[in-house]
């Protein structure tokens, strides 16, 4: 129980209330002028609040919150990093090469010009492969292009399937 307005002055100024010099202190309900007694309260504020211990050493660290989440990276075009057509046996070819991304497995390689309309998938090492079978006068310039399933493109490069 407070029992002085001193008492109450140190009261609210430990609660955080903000009383200046002249303002009435109404928590105690006396009515004492803080002016009054502002020299004494300061004096006894500071004394008091030099008893006060700060704070402790902090929480004692717990067990490890466990592995961090790896970093979010940025889904970056795949890399078409090669590509060339070469003929079997006849008149089969196979058309391959390989795919740099951060998932080549969900990578495909799309062509166009005298391969218009074939694609292949690209296994998980980035090495993807196609072969077709074209008849005399389908060869031509052949262009490969990768996509990611973020529908990310890749560069484009090209070469050219002579057929006999």
């Amino acid at each position: 129980m407070i029992r002085s307005g001193i008492e109450a002055g140190l009261f609210s100024s430990a609660k955080g209330s903000l009383m200046s010099k002249g303002s009435v202190c109404k928590r105690a309900g006396w009515g004492v002028k803080i002016a009054a007694f502002g020299v004494l309260m300061l004096g006894m504020a500071a004394q008091a609040s030099a008893q006060i211990p700060g704070p402790g050493p902090g929480p004692t660290p717990g067990p490890s919150p466990g592995p961090t989440a790896p970093p979010v990276t940025v889904n970056q075009a795949p890399i078409l990093e090669s590509f060339q057509i070469r003929g079997v046996i006849g008149d089969y070819y196979v058309a391959e090469g390989y795919v740099t991304d951060e998932r080549p497995e969900v990578c495909v390689v799309i062509f166009s010009g005298a391969l218009a309309g074939y694609s292949a998938s690209v296994a998980p090492d980035g090495s993807f492969s196609l072969s077709v079978e074209l008849g005399p006068g389908e060869g031509g310039a052949v262009d490969a292009q990768a996509i990611d399933d973020a529908e990310n493109y890749s560069n484009v490069l090209s070469t050219v399937v002579f057929t006999e």
